[in-house]
């Protein structure tokens, strides 16, 4: 089929990448989506997105790992903190399986398989572990006379094409258990590892991995699906139940009056019990620190929760360059009031006074995790 793409319609475009992407490819994949006509390109390692897809909780302090078995990537992530911890990337996953096959055809029984027989056979009698023995018929061509051939094989010929890519993947496993912090260790006991993607359905590769490493072992509810829905539902997070009182209290008025909003010549001012007050203007900003990517799933007393993948730094950093006194025990947040702007600050709200403000004991504007948002991933 054709997909038409509406040359006016500029879509949010979410894209999963390897964890173990360089700089240079993720910048070629966010260029790939932007020449698409998307309006902001978000990158999100696929890990974190099956992590979302399956519903775990990334933002906990409690340590869960994920295993993605795809076609081209194996992926191998502790999550905990709304970050990968440690992470082991291999270029062995589904396709590597299926060379393996059709090279075992090729040196064991000189017949020629292609790709989609070699697939094909390993959904239906591939196995990592020895199981009940199954004769398969398959069909080739003969690499001797060059005819069209069909051979009986057993399962157990199969599962010792896949021991090389099989064992890659748990060598890959334990070396990212290995790397985890001790406090964290102990998390993964008590979760256990959770399988995702088309080769976490290879028949025993779960217990292989469990007796392998003696952590219990789960695969996912739905396996194919989990980077899917995660990378959905981090799409439908941008937007959907944004509680900013910068634009009012309504649900929907960040995203209906955003647009408005001018911003640019900004600046933020920094002043109180600081040795070194003073403003700093947007682009004295964006040149002054070095811009991260983190996803965090915030949540609110109202028991709503969303996964938001936020571009910013950290504001001990910030903080620092304003050298805040010993005296200084909270960092108060004022925002800007524009009533023509943002017209949901007109409202009559109760409890609520513009410009409005928030504030943070000093400990936990310095702590690391605390990040200064200036966008979204894009």
């Amino acid at each position: 089929g054709k997909i038409n793409l509406n040359r006016l319609a500029r879509p949010r475009m979410v894209i999963c990448v390897p964890s173990g992407v360089t700089e240079v490819e993720r910048r070629a994949v966010r260029d790939s989506g932007e020449r698409a006509n998307a309006r902001q390109v978000y990158l999100i390692e696929e890990p974190v997105a099956a992590a979302i897809g399956i519903g775990l909780d990334i933002s906990k302090p409690v340590g869960s790992i994920i295993i993605d078995i795809g076609g081209g990537t194996t992926e191998i992530a502790v999550i905990a903190l709304n970050g990968v911890v440690t992470k082991e990337a291999i270029r062995v996953a589904g396709d590597e399986m299926d060379t393996a096959i059709i090279q075992w055809f090729r040196n064991e029984h000189k017949l020629e398989v292609g790709p989609s027989t070699a697939e094909s056979i390993k959904k239906s009698v591939g196995s990592a572990m020895r199981v009940k023995t199954e004769m398969i018929a398959v069909k080739g061509r003969d690499l001797v006379s060059g005819i069209p051939k069909t051979i009986e094989v057993s399962s157990d010929e199969i599962r010792q094409a896949l021991k090389d890519p099989i064992n890659a993947i748990v060598e890959a496993v334990k070396r990212a258990l290995e790397r985890t912090p001790p406090e964290l260790s102990s998390d993964i006991l008590d979760q256990g590892i959770i399988m995702t993607g088309g080769g976490s359905m290879l028949k025993g590769i779960d217990q292989l991995i469990r007796e392998q490493t003696s952590v219990p072992v789960n695969i996912a509810e739905d396996p194919l699906l989990s980077v899917v829905r995660g990378t959905g539902k981090v799409l439908e997070d941008v937007k959907k139940y944004c509680n900013f009182y910068e634009f009012g209290t309504g649900k929907t008025d960040p995203e209906k009056h955003a647009q408005s909003l001018t911003t640019d010549p900004w600046s933020l001012e920094v002043h109180g019990e600081v040795l070194r007050p003073g403003t700093l203007h947007l682009e004295d900003i964006l040149s002054s620190f070095q811009l991260e990517e983190r996803i965090y799933r915030l949540r609110c007393v109202e028991a709503w929760s969303m996964v938001i993948p936020w571009i910013g730094f950290p504001l001990s950093k910030l903080l620092a360059r304003f050298e805040p006194k010993s005296s200084a025990k909270y960092v108060e947040f004022r925002t800007l009031y524009r009533p023509t702007e943002m017209p949901g600050t007109r409202s009559i709200f109760g409890s609520i006074d513009w410009p409005y403000r928030e504030g943070l004991r000093i400990d936990e504007a310095m702590h690391p995790l605390s990040l200064l948002a200036v966008g979204l991933y894009g």
